[in-house]
């Protein structure tokens, strides 16, 4: 599915709407055809809403946005070469209309043409139109996902990650951090899982997000602290990120934790199976996350189950300013977290 064709180029139609010189009149006119174009495709009629807005571009030839209307309707009508022709003319006059390589890269892909449509989505990247992600997710394009045309293009995945953990040992009693890197589509809600969280050494303690919000990306940038309770050389993970159908696994984090020989570990309790995301949890409500919940609540609000304060505390970051925090309980529902003031049921 193409992008919205903009309304570039008709804003002009609508202010002159209003007008009685017959010098304008070709123009109320195009207005009046690109109305009925519109009227058209709302009705389905995709073959009426091509001539239409035909006959709007005949009496506006200069305007960018109606070529692509038309091609827009031709393509719904599955003429897609008239539809290739209309842009491929719009082009040759706009090169640099990224909205208009995209579209023509759109029905090139329905056609079967995937060298020439990876091409034009190059091109429509290039002039950021729009993301590789969000190209990726278009129905037009993502069951070229996996095509040697498409290689370096489009991602085989929406969502992409990495983890990276402590560089060589660290000793008993000390903290260290698991970073997860993460971009996506802002729709996507992904969730992160531990496939072999029990470790018996390492006890997590705080989880912070930090987001950044880039036109249609959204990259978030997870700390996961842990403490080292007890000597052990052990792996955390693997860990697996899932969001819709977008499956994505992340090898596992190799830990080594050392202590001189008189001293004394404790066993740690075990790590979440689910780690909550603090960016995906609804602001003042609990949620249940792998066997545990987890509450998010304005900054600073204390926060506790049967007084008992989280264990894991979570932070919300944006653009690294903090903008709420919460925690997270090895607890089944039913439970009432008191959040300072307030009591917030969960079930």
């Amino acid at each position: 599915m193409s992008p919205a064709v903009p309304l570039r180029g008709l804003l002009g139609l609508w202010l002159l709407s209003g007008c009685t010189d017959p010098a304008l009149k070709p123009y109320q006119d195009a207005l009046t055809a690109y109305d009925q174009g519109r009227a058209a495709l709302a009705a389905r009629d995709d073959a009426q809403a091509a001539a239409a807005f035909a006959q709007a571009q005949a009496l506006d030839p200069r305007s960018s946005a109606l070529p692509l209307w038309q091609a827009s309707a031709l393509a719904n009508a599955g003429r897609l070469e008239e539809a290739d022709a209309v842009l491929t003319a719009l082009l040759r006059e706009q090169p640099e209309s990224g909205i208009g390589w995209y579209n023509r890269a759109a029905y090139r892909a329905r056609a079967g043409r995937s060298i020439e449509a990876a091409q034009d989505l190059s091109r429509a990247i290039d002039l950021k139109e729009t993301s590789a992600l969000r190209a990726a997710a278009d129905p037009d394009f993502l069951p070229w996902r996996d095509d040697p045309a498409f290689q370096g293009i489009l991602p085989r995945q929406q969502l992409i990650a990495h983890a990276d953990g402590p560089d060589g040992a660290v000793f008993i009693g000390s903290r260290f951090v698991l970073t997860f890197g993460l971009m996506s589509l802002p729709e996507l809600i992904p969730t992160l899982q531990i496939a072999q969280p029990e470790t018996g050494c390492l006890e997590a303690v705080r989880i912070v997000e930090d987001r950044h919000e880039e036109r249609d990306l959204l990259l978030r940038n997870i700390e996961l602290t842990l403490v080292a309770r007890a000597p052990c050389d052990t792996s955390v993970g693997p860990f697996t990120l899932r969001a819709g159908e977008e499956v994505v696994l992340l090898d596992p984090v190799r830990v080594r934790v050392e202590a001189p020989s008189t001293a004394s570990g404790s066993r740690a309790p075990a790590l979440p199976g689910f780690l909550p995301l603090p960016g995906d949890l609804i602001h003042g409500a609990g949620a249940v996350v792998g066997s545990g919940i987890a509450v998010r609540t304005d900054r600073g609000v204390p926060l506790s189950v049967g007084g008992h304060p989280p264990p894991i505390t979570l932070e919300l970051r944006v653009d690294g300013q903090p903008v709420a925090s919460g925690g997270w309980w090895p607890l089944l529902p039913p439970a009432l977290v008191e959040a300072g003031a307030d009591r917030i049921p969960v079930r």
